[in-house]
């Protein structure tokens, strides 16, 4: 399984969008996490879960501590063997995770 781990601050029908896009594109067994660093933007698990087929947490930081903290307390909620990091404005394309997977797949070590 793939964890797919977001940070988030703001822009919250780019957040959608991203999670249309990910509903679409994405074939193999995976989680999202969104880690929500911005204290004052509460966000609704359960609207964002109706996007999308694959299973949506949603990890809020007490305090705004920017990406690097929002990305090791994803990881920390993750139970993917694979992580995988974007933040809410990365707007994936048709078979991204298939080039992904492939070219991980074709390394040796």
């Amino acid at each position: 399984m793939i964890s797919i781990i977001i940070t988030y601050y703001s822009g919250i029908n780019i957040l959608k969008s991203n999670i249309q896009l990910l509903d679409k594109t994405v074939n193999i067994d995976a989680e999202i996490i969104i880690v929500n660093d911005n204290p004052s933007n509460k966000l609704n698990e359960q609207e964002l879960s109706n996007l999308t087929d694959i299973p949506i947490k949603i990890v809020p930081m007490l305090e705004n501590k920017g990406y690097a903290a929002a990305c090791n307390l994803g990881v920390t909620e993750s139970s993917g063997d694979l992580l995988l990091f974007l933040d809410c404005d990365i707007f994936v394309t048709n078979s991204w995770i298939q080039k992904m997977y492939s070219t991980l797949n074709k390394i040796s070590n």
